[in-house]
C-alpha cells in the first residue's frame, strides 16, 4: 500500500460496505435465572414421583434428566438438584442423572454415558451409585461410566433409576466461556435416544483468570476486557501477547510495522483521512479493528454500508434469526510481501441455558505478532428468560473482492476453526486492506 493511497481506501470501502460498524450503548445485566428440578427417590416397585417442571410428555416413551446440588452432609439441609449451580474451585458437587421409562412395555439392557470436562472438573474415585427398585441402597458404578458407557439394567413401564456422583471443581474451563462447565448424559434403551445436561457456574473465575500466564493456549485479559456488575460474565477484546498496540492508518502508511504481521489493530476515527478522501465519502471499515464482531438482526435485510452491527450487550428476541460478523484484517500494507500464514477463523457458541450468552471470534495465524487475537460479545435475552444459541447449519459466508456475493464454508468454522485465505482458502492472507474479509454466520436463539 502506497503511502495514503486513495485507491486502497475505495477498495476498502466498496468491498467491505456490508461489514460497517456500529456500536451500542453498554446495558446493565440482570441476575441469571435457572429452572429447578426436585429430587425424588426410588420406591419398592420401582418408580418415582418426579415433581420437575421439565417433566417430559408421555409421547417422549423415555426421559433422561441430569441436575447439581452441593453434597448432602447428615443433619444439614438437603438442597434440590438443580439445572444450574454456583461453585468455586475447590467446592464438591453432586451430579445426578435420573432415567426413566415412560412407555408402555419393558425396556431392557439400558446405556447411559456421562460426559464430564475432566480438565475442570474431577470425578471423586468410587463415589458414583446406582440406585433403582432393586437397589434401594445404591450399587456402585464402575468408570466406564465416562467412557464407553454402562448398562444400568432393565425397567418396567414407569420403572426408573438414578446414578449419583460427585466432582470436585479444580479449574475454571476455557475464558470464553466464563466459568460455565457443562455436564451431559446420554441414555439409549434400544430405541429411544435421550440426551440432558446441566450447569456449574464458576464464581471465582475472574480471580483465576487474572492469576493465569499468558501462554498460546491461554488468552490473556486485556484492558479492553469489560465486566459485569458481579465480575461472571466478561466480553470484550483480548490477544495473547497481553494486550496489543494500536495504529492509526497514517502510522501504517508511514511502515511502523515493517515486516511484522499484525491482525485488527487499527484504531482510527478517520481524523487521518485527507479531504480528497473525506470528499469521496471513504471511511475507514471499523474504527477500531479489535472489536471485529458484530450482530444484527436478519430481518432488517442487507443495506450494505447502512448496516448497523452491534457490539457490547445486545438484547435478542425469541423468534428472530440473527447475522454474526467477523472482520479479518492482515494489517500490514505489503499485500504479497507480507503473507500471513496459517490463519485460521473460529467462532464459539455455548451451548448451554444462560439468560446471557457469548459469542467469541478467534482470529490466528503461525507468524502474527500476536499469534491469535479474539473479540466477544454478549447476548441478553429482552425479558429475562434463559436461552441456547443455535447455529443455522450451512449458513457460514465469507466475503471479500474476489468473492463478493459470499463463498460457503464448512459449518466447522462453529467448531474447530477453518483455515481461510484471498483467492483459495489454505491459510495465506497478504496484508492490507484489499485482501481483507468478512465471514458471517447466522444463529437463532432457542428459549427455555
Amino acid at each position: 500500500m502506497k503511502k495514503r493511497t486513495l485507491a486502497v481506501l475505495i477498495l476498502a470501502m466498496m468491498s467491505l460496505a456490508a461489514c460497517h460498524s456500529g456500536k451500542e450503548a453498554k446495558k446493565e445485566e440482570t441476575p441469571t435465572q435457572e429452572s429447578s428440578m426436585s429430587d425424588s427417590q426410588a420406591s419398592a416397585d420401582g418408580n418415582t414421583e418426579q415433581n420437575s417442571t421439565g417433566t417430559p410428555e408421555e409421547k417422549d416413551k423415555a426421559s433422561l434428566e441430569v441436575g447439581v446440588r452441593e453434597p448432602y452432609v447428615e443433619g444439614g439441609e438437603k438442597k434440590k438438584f438443580e439445572k444450574r449451580m454456583d461453585a468455586e474451585i475447590g467446592d464438591e458437587i453432586e451430579i445426578r442423572v435420573h432415567y426413566k421409562n415412560l412407555s408402555g412395555v419393558n425396556v431392557e439392557n439400558v446405556f447411559v454415558k456421562v460426559d464430564l470436562p475432566n480438565d475442570e472438573l474431577e470425578y471423586i474415585d468410587q463415589s458414583a451409585r446406582l440406585i433403582r427398585a432393586d437397589h434401594q441402597d445404591g450399587l456402585q458404578v464402575e468408570s466406564a461410566l465416562f467412557d464407553k458407557g454402562i448398562n444400568i439394567g432393565n425397567y418396567a413401564p414407569r420403572g426408573d433409576g438414578y446414578i449419583r456422583f460427585r466432582c470436585k471443581v479444580k479449574s475454571i474451563g476455557k475464558g470464553e466461556y466464563g466459568g460455565n462447565l457443562k455436564i451431559s448424559a446420554t441414555s439409549f434403551d434400544g430405541k429411544y435416544l435421550q440426551s440432558d445436561w446441566a450447569g456449574i457456574q464458576v464464581k471465582n473465575v475472574q480471580k483465576q483468570s487474572n492469576l493465569g500466564q499468558n501462554t498460546e493456549e491461554s488468552i490473556a485479559t486485556s484492558q479492553g476486557e469489560n465486566a459485569s456488575v458481579s465480575g461472571e460474565n466478561t466480553y470484550g477484546w483480548g490477544d495473547n501477547g497481553g494486550g496489543r498496540r494500536t495504529y492509526t492508518i497514517a502510522e501504517i502508511s508511514d511502515g511502523v510495522l515493517g515486516n511484522q504481521i499484525v491482525f485488527n489493530s487499527i484504531e482510527d476515527d478517520d481524523s487521518s483521512l485527507t479531504e480528497e478522501e473525506r470528499a469521496q465519502g471513504i471511511t475507514t471499515p471499523l474504527t477500531d479493528e479489535r472489536e471485529f464482531i458484530g450482530i444484527r438482526d436478519a430481518a432488517t435485510g442487507n443495506r450494505g454500508k447502512e448496516n448497523v452491527w452491534h457490539i457490547g450487550r445486545v438484547e435478542i428476541e425469541e423468534g428472530k434469526t440473527y447475522i454474526v460478523r467477523m472482520y479479518v484484517h492482515n494489517n500490514n500494507p505489503r499485500g504479497l510481501e507480507a503473507i500471513a500464514k496459517d490463519v485460521t477463523a473460529q467462532f464459539a457458541l455455548l451451548d448451554m441455558p444462560n439468560n446471557e450468552e457469548k459469542i467469541v471470534g478467534y482470529i490466528s495465524s503461525s507468524n502474527a505478532v500476536p499469534s491469535v487475537v479474539r473479540h466477544s460479545i454478549l447476548l441478553k435475552s429482552v425479558d429475562g428468560r434463559p436461552f441456547t444459541l443455535k447455529y443455522v447449519e450451512g449458513s457460514a459466508l465469507l466475503e471479500n473482492n474476489v468473492y463478493k456475493d459470499g463463498l460457503k464454508l464448512s459449518d466447522e468454522l462453529v467448531g474447530d476453526g477453518i483455515k481461510i485465505g484471498y483467492e483459495t482458502m489454505d491459510g495465506n492472507l497478504p496484508g492490507c486492506y484489499q485482501y481483507s474479509c468478512c465471514l458471517t454466520i447466522k444463529v437463532e436463539p432457542v428459549f427455555q
